[in-house]
């Protein structure tokens, strides 16, 4: 039983890691508005959050590692924020 978790866990991780290596971020193109690349910066921290969060739902890791990433996204809004 211990091994068919273990083997399921391991399924799941590479599962989740494929599936954001898959498509690389969009990068915003040379010269692009500040507007863009804040938006940039908030996909990233979004898409970041989602994959810890999905991570820490598979049993892998520890609330801990969506904290640096709820951190990214809190800044990214806040400096969008702050330039409207």
């Amino acid at each position: 039983m211990t091994r068919v978790t273990i083997l399921c866990s391991g399924l799941a991780v590479v599962l989740l890691s494929s599936l954001a290596a898959d498509r690389p971020a969009p990068a915003p193109m040379a010269g692009a508005s500040i507007a863009e690349l804040q938006k940039a910066r908030a996909d990233v921290a979004t898409e970041g959050l989602q994959l810890a969060e999905q991570r820490y739902k598979a049993g892998f890791t520890g609330q801990g590692e969506a904290v640096p990433w709820v951190r990214r996204l809190a800044e990214a809004r806040l400096a969008k924020a702050r330039a409207e």
